[in-house]
């Protein structure tokens, strides 16, 4: 039953052209860093305004961590209807 109502509400989603929080932040995180941190990153979720992001390998994960109030920063800024307050990488 759960299930039926999950695929009933995302094509309703898809029909209508509603984005989601998850793909609104998906949207926002291609727009606001740049192409090396495209290639070696991930999302891995969007979840109680905690981005989840996967990174390559731990040299990314680290420089992702370094640069991490920047990029949160620059979401906010792009994201004005979502809150995100953490960004987490794994």
């Amino acid at each position: 039953m759960f299930q039926q109502l999950k695929e009933l509400i995302n094509t309703y989603f898809e029909e209508n052209k509603i984005d989601t929080s998850e793909e609104q932040v998906r949207a926002a995180w291609h727009k606001t860093i740049g192409k090396p941190i495209l290639q070696n990153t991930e999302i891995f979720g969007f979840s109680n305004q905690i981005l989840t992001v996967k990174a390559l390998n731990p040299v990314w994960r680290n420089e992702l961590s370094l640069r991490k109030d920047e990029l949160l920063q620059n979401l906010k800024r792009e994201l004005k209807l979502i809150k995100i307050k953490d960004i987490r990488f794994i």
